[in-house]
């Protein structure tokens, strides 16, 4: 049986390739007042759906607005919370911040299995319960197969006696796959086998990230929003590219290194030989930080648009078969690219920078740095000395003092596996009418506001006002769910789904 089939294949049809694009990247390229506004809306339709979903009973009909103040029990619920959350004693023009979430930050301690807090972790906390619920209910025979996919997977998620049964027999047989982890392999590694690229393809054809070298995604286009593209863009780091760029001597790498090598050892690496070829590969990463640009340099959204064809790509960076690599990381059956398709280079001088680097680094050194990183993608997902080794890393870099209850990492790698399906069976089970079109209207309301401020801005000439205008007309408001997404629809967008779950934990697949 190949060695695979443990492991959730998601392969996205040709016609869903918008669900591709996700909402971090579509953040980068809206002006900040149109962010804020839609940020602040959608927090409030969280808010709302979650507040409505509290009991079963219908959701109640906004009263009439009386002296422009909203009476409706979700707006006195929501400004309650905002005044607690607010310092009145403190001046807000020495210090707004202060003002607006002072008691909140007084009053809001950090959970021992966070490291993080937010004014809206208390919606967040509900909805995870909610789809945690969903989750833990059986199946029917009448249920959809996507629906019942989603449930298993969560369920082996949650097998952790199996998890603990199969040690590390499964991660092994994936680092196998990739033709061996270098540092344990020792002397029996054969580099000749070894291709960085191939590497990448094994990895997204198994469901792992394939960014640790080239980002390759799908981005709104800059210059025409109704239109997505291809994108190719620096590595993601296994840390914040700041501290891999202050070299060894900063303790977050120290930490960092020491996780690595105490991973290798319990894989069965000889300590002393982890040591030194996993300060090699850490090397790799800090370089592949410097040739990066920082979050400073890439504000700078017209710098980092640099549209190509593929042929011309190939000609320019002709180290890389970059049709058959944007064919295997996008991963899409059906899907074709031609020499005439347009990819935009995020940094084209990375690409240089990355083939100069590659060509002075050893195949051993490039497979120690992707072998480790794909550890560090599983180790909360494997067994109970590999997730303590990741506590105790956490601890000391971000001050978690525990790790999160199991069926929170659980709930939120299902989250990001079956988006779709999850969130489609947890807007028919909790979502009300009402509450849409009370989002609606509040989404509408917003546009309008938007287009106040456009006639209001000074900063804008008649022409610029013209362009936002249209922009703005342009918005497509999306609430709460699709209508789109019926049975059928969903039936579909899954129909190429390929998994068998054995009786273990799924390392977390995570897509490009």
């Amino acid at each position: 049986m190949n060695a695979f089939h443990s492991f959730p294949k998601i392969n996205f049809p040709m016609e869903n390739l918008i669900h591709f694009v996700s909402w971090k990247n579509l953040r980068r390229h809206i002006k900040s007042v149109v962010f804020t506004l839609v940020a602040l809306g959608t927090i409030l339709c969280i808010v709302i759906v979650a507040l409505n979903t509290q009991s079963k009973e219908a959701v109640p009909t906004i009263p009439a607005i009386a002296n422009n103040v909203c009476l409706a029990p979700d707006c006195v619920i929501m400004a309650s919370k905002i005044l607690n959350n607010m310092d009145l004693k403190i001046d807000p023009c020495t210090d707004f911040y202060s003002f607006t979430c002072g008691n909140f930050m007084k009053n809001t301690p950090v959970p021992a299995d966070e490291y993080i807090v937010s004014s809206f972790q208390d919606a967040q906390k509900q909805v995870l319960l909610q789809l945690r619920n969903l989750l833990e209910e059986r199946s029917t025979s009448k249920e959809l197969l996507p629906f019942k996919l989603v449930k298993n997977f969560y369920k082996s998620c949650m097998n952790t006696t199996a998890i603990e049964a199969d040690g590390l027999k499964t991660i092994k047989i994936i680092l196998s796959s990739l033709n061996g982890w270098p540092v344990i392999e020792g002397d029996e590694w054969y580099y000749a086998k070894f291709d960085w690229k191939q590497a990448m393809y094994t990895l997204r054809n198994i469901g792992f990230s394939a960014n640790y070298l080239i980002k390759l995604d799908v981005i709104i286009d800059l210059q025409n929003s109704s239109l997505r593209v291809i994108s190719l863009d620096q590595a993601d780091f296994g840390i914040n590219r700041r501290n891999l760029i202050n070299g060894f001597n900063d303790s977050v790498v120290q930490s960092y290194y020491n996780y690595m090598v105490d991973v290798a050892e319990i894989l069965g690496a000889n300590r002393s030989q982890a040591l030194v070829e996993l300060a090699e590969s850490l090397k790799l990463e800090m370089e592949l930080a410097k040739i990066s640009w920082s979050p400073s340099q890439r504000q700078e959204e017209k710098l980092m648009y640099n549209p190509i064809t593929v042929l011309k790509l190939q000609n320019e960076y002709p180290n890389t078969n970059w049709k058959k690599y944007i064919k295997y990381i996008l991963d899409i059956p059906g899907f074709q690219v031609s020499d005439d398709d347009i990819v935009v280079l995020r940094i084209p001088k990375y690409l240089n920078d990355l083939e100069d680097l590659l060509q002075e680094t050893s195949k051993r050194v490039q497979a120690n740095y992707i072998m480790w990183r794909v550890l560090l993608s599983t180790t909360q997902y494997l067994n109970v000395q590999l997730r303590n080794r990741r506590l105790e890393f956490y601890k000391e870099v971000y001050g978690e003092q525990r790790s999160k209850s199991l069926w929170k990492e659980c709930v939120t790698n299902t989250i990001l596996n079956f988006w779709e399906s999850l969130s489609n069976l947890y807007m028919r089970k909790h979502s009300h009418n009402q509450a849409k079109r009370t989002i609606n209207t509040m989404f509408t309301k917003i546009g309008a506001n938007f287009v106040n401020l456009i006639k209001k801005s000074k900063w804008m000439d008649n022409e610029t006002k013209e362009h936002a205008y249209e922009k703005s007309a342009g918005m497509p408001y999306y609430t709460t769910h699709s209508d789109e997404m019926d049975d059928k629809t969903l039936l579909n967008f899954y129909s190429t789904v390929r998994t068998h779950f054995q009786t273990k934990r799924t390392c977390s697949p995570n897509s490009s």
